[in-house]
């Protein structure tokens, strides 16, 4: 099983690990530039600095769950970190896994409109 970590624990973050758990993975850490996120826990993960992160952990790869305006610039934080082994996780996942019906957007792809009013 693939070790995993998770850079955003946003709402991104949250839906992505409903995504990996419901697959059966195991989600290690968020890690996350907010600081007063840092030495919380968001649905039963620690959340932590990307410091931290180097120190306590090795060998993970790292999910980017953050906003597409933002995602550029993790990128580049991962990469001068060392950090290669990471992807950005697509949010439209989190309708496919459990086998829901499939869902067409139409909004703006900072607003994820799509993503809110799914549910309603």
């Amino acid at each position: 099983m693939q070790k995993i970590a998770l850079f955003g624990a946003g709402m991104y973050g949250k839906r992505a690990l409903s995504v990996l758990r419901g697959e059966g993975n195991e989600v290690a850490c968020f890690i996350d530039n907010a600081p007063q996120k840092w030495n919380t826990v968001v649905c039963g993960v620690p959340v932590m600095s990307l410091d931290d992160f180097l120190v306590e952990y090795d060998d993970y790869y790292i999910y980017i769950c953050i906003n597409e305006k933002l995602q550029d610039v993790i990128k580049k934080q991962l990469e001068d970190a060392g950090i290669s082994n990471f992807q950005v996780f697509d949010i439209h996942k989190s309708f496919a896994w459990n086998n829901r019906e499939s869902v067409i957007s139409y909004s703006h792809k900072d607003d994820i409109e799509d993503v809110i009013l799914y549910h309603v």
